[in-house]
């Protein structure tokens, strides 16, 4: 569901005004609401962004990606999205016992993430370009995160793809999976459902395809597959292909490897595509599938923009279904070696990469603390704002574990975020990330450069974006306080 931007706030909310006077070294009590509360429906559980105090302002989105995926189109490549789509998605949440269900506009923003890699997409299928909306002229977006491209995979600090895109040939027909009738929320994972034709007549192609993707809490990799059932009454042959849209870029003020990378070179090699950065051997992306594919080549978009293809031949009996399996592996440490290295060991083991992405939200989200009061959307609520958290849990080589200020507009340190929601996220079970953001801004504090003062903004590559205002350290003093008194240490 619309998840544009997650703040450690929406904890503040739900735990902080809740729990802030009563926290103690023991396990908190279970707290009535005692104000008048609007029950928090699916749209606004998972679909509002949280007010903060940061201004706001309306931004087109950059013609840059757009015409690169028009572009695509004339020369046979799908587009990373399609334009001017009117209409609804039926948005649904599905986990444990939380059932919400919502329409949303097909540019609508969904999110998946896991500890190294997240990915910001549309509910549609599509991978629209997003810029940080609070910058308002053009002289702020040339000096701030990259304009239009906030979305597609990131394993920060760096971009791995603008986008990927499922498209189904049978005979003349041509179906990129962009115009999804169905988005599910599943918080390990996200699934698109796709349709096209009708099985009742009894005559004419009808397919059902199903996307899956889910990111594993601790490596940088996407595991992503497409199931496509023939709901017809006669056999179907059909070539599926997978679009990658590599992009391999650094994120604001950082860096990987020893110097700025200027692009990629890919190639496709024995099933496979390789994206090597340019001007540094350390950072590589592997893009590859379960099965051997029938074709595999390597175009590049009229901007320069290189897009790999794995192709695949199949033919579908009437009530046949077929799966493929892609894993996306980034590495920026070893380059491409490592990345092929990686992607060996990671494959095999997807199921239990899934189960265990499944259990980790099971504890945080469904067990631990949990809210209880008259009315169950707050309750649920509560659960979700604990999702959110979790979503945002981050680990970078240069900083260590952190918690993102938001997706997809802040995905940097700040002091000041995790500073409001200590007081309610230690309880929650995120003490060791609390503790561990503290420890990131003591060394910063020690740096001569701050005399002392706790820095506002850090970029995920440690440099100081912002030195800090006045608040800062005060509020640094009442977390550090608030996670002494919660766990004593």
């Amino acid at each position: 569901m619309q998840q544009p931007r997650w703040y450690c706030v929406t904890l503040l909310m739900v735990l902080i005004l809740l729990l802030g006077s009563c926290q103690t070294s023991t396990p908190a009590p279970t707290i009535s609401p005692t104000a008048t509360v609007v029950p928090i429906s699916s749209a606004t559980a998972m679909s509002t962004p949280v007010p903060t105090t940061r201004p706001t302002a309306t931004v087109a989105p950059t013609p840059s990606a757009t015409t690169t995926a028009k572009e695509g189109a004339t020369m046979g490549l799908p587009p990373l999205f399609h334009d001017c789509v009117s209409g609804e998605i039926p948005q649904s949440l599905v986990f444990d016992d939380l059932r919400q269900n919502h329409p949303g506009r097909p540019h609508t923003p969904f999110v998946t993430t896991g500890h190294r890699l997240y990915v910001i997409g549309d509910i549609d299928g599509g991978f629209r370009p997003r810029s940080n909306p609070y910058e308002r002229t053009e002289a702020e977006l040339a000096c701030h995160p990259p304009a239009g491209e906030l979305g597609g995979v990131w394993a920060q600090p760096g971009k791995a793809l603008d986008g990927y895109v499922y498209v189904l040939k049978t005979g003349a027909e041509t179906w990129p999976l962009l115009d999804a009738t169905q988005f599910t929320q599943g918080l390990s994972h996200v699934e698109f459902t796709f349709r096209r034709g009708d099985p009742s007549t009894g005559s004419g192609q009808a397919l059902t395809a199903v996307r899956r993707d889910f990111v594993p809490d601790d490596v940088p990799a996407l595991f992503t597959s497409l199931s496509v059932r023939n709901d017809g009454a006669a056999p179907v042959s059909l070539e599926m292909s997978l679009f990658g849209f590599f992009d391999l870029q650094e994120a604001w003020l950082s860096r990987v490897g020893a110097q700025h990378s200027s692009g990629e070179d890919v190639q496709y090699s024995a099933g496979r595509l390789v994206a090597r950065a340019l001007d540094t051997t350390d950072w590589a992306v592997v893009l590859g599938g379960d099965k051997p594919p029938t074709s595999g080549q390597v175009l590049t978009l009229p901007g320069g923009q290189p897009v790999g293809q794995l192709a695949y031949e199949t033919t579908l009996l009437p009530g046949a279904e077929e799966t493929w399996i892609f894993l996306l592996v980034v590495d920026m440490e070893s380059g491409a070696d490592g990345a092929l290295a990686a992607f060996d060991d990671l494959l095999p083991q997807k199921d239990d990469l899934f189960a265990a992405k499944e259990a980790s939200y099971q504890t945080m989200v469904s067990d631990g603390l949990q809210f209880h009061s008259p009315d169950p959307d707050f309750d649920a609520a509560f659960r979700l704002a604990k999702a959110n958290s979790l979503m945002l849990t981050a680990d970078t080589p240069e900083l260590g574990r952190i918690m993102y200020a938001g997706l997809e507009t802040f995905p940097y340190w700040f002091s000041n975020d995790l500073a409001y929601g200590a007081g309610g996220l230690i309880p929650a079970g995120f003490g060791p990330t609390i503790a561990d953001h503290l420890r990131i801004a003591i060394s910063y504090v020690q740096k001569a450069k701050l005399k002392g003062r706790v820095p506002h903004q850090l970029s995920l590559g440690g440099l100081i974006i912002n030195p800090g205002n006045v608040q800062e350290t005060p509020q640094f003093v009442n977390a550090a306080w608030d996670y002494y008194r919660w766990t004593g240490d």
